[in-house]
């Protein structure tokens, strides 16, 4: 998904920061790696001063015109993450391309998440670039996932997942997303599997207390909608 390759970004740094902060790398010829030399790494130095390389102004060859979102985001996490600029430029125009292609809610949500890592400072882009459950910009994170998943979480997760995120203390729109994608399973086996799995879904999110669901979870005994699994599993053995 897009907002992990973003995180990404910043190991494509790794050549500048490893020559920057080895000491200096050998070549063929034995000499050292200084500087901005670093970067020559096909010999494309023109011989003039150090540092002065034979190589294409930036983003002459992206191929694309970035927007403002990916220059302001990308300017964070270039310049706080150490991720390369144009690498970073160009694989946002990519996700904001392949977002609108989905939807306009899906590029909207996208463009949202970019927004906010464009605010962050040093301190919350390594924050966000951790991936933590409370990292900057993760509801924004998580609203992307949701609006760009493949196929809309159907109508029955939302109790479930209201429930659910409730008594687990997890993302409701990752769970919508979870929930959309069984029942996307679900079809491979025939439309008798995906009726199932939706009364699953539905007698789960009817039962209205964490101690309800967390006896379903365990599923251990005579439990609460061990009907509506039962029928689950027979519905969708040996597929359609």
């Amino acid at each position: 998904m897009m907002t992990t390759r973003i995180r990404a970004w910043a190991a494509l740094a790794c050549v500048a920061a490893a020559c920057s902060n080895s000491g200096g790398r050998s070549g063929d010829d034995g000499a050292a790696c200084v500087g901005a030399k670093c970067d020559d790494l096909d010999g494309q130095d023109d011989g003039g001063p150090l540092g002065k390389l034979d190589l294409p102004p930036p983003r002459a060859d992206l191929g694309v015109v970035p927007s403002a979102t990916c220059d302001a985001a990308c300017a964070v996490v270039s310049s706080c993450l150490g991720a390369i600029e144009d690498d970073c430029l160009l694989q946002c125009a990519i996700d904001r391309d392949e977002a609108a292609d989905h939807d306009a809610a899906c590029a909207e949500a996208v463009d949202a998440a970019f927004t906010c890592v464009a605010g962050l400072d040093c301190d919350g882009a390594a924050a966000w670039q951790s991936g933590a459950a409370d990292q900057p910009c993760a509801a924004q994170d998580q609203a992307a996932l949701a609006a760009c998943a493949d196929t809309p979480p159907p109508s029955v997760c939302d109790t479930f997942c209201a429930l659910a995120s409730s008594c687990t203390q997890s993302d409701a729109a990752g769970c919508a997303a979870s929930c959309g994608d069984a029942l996307v399973a679900a079809g491979e086996f025939g439309q008798a599997c995906v009726d199932a799995q939706s009364q699953v879904f539905a007698c789960v999110g009817a039962l209205g207390d964490c101690d309800a669901f967390g006896a379903w979870s365990a599923a251990s005994g005579e439990y609460p909608c061990a009907d509506a699994d039962a029928a689950l599993a027979t519905a969708c053995e040996g597929g359609a």
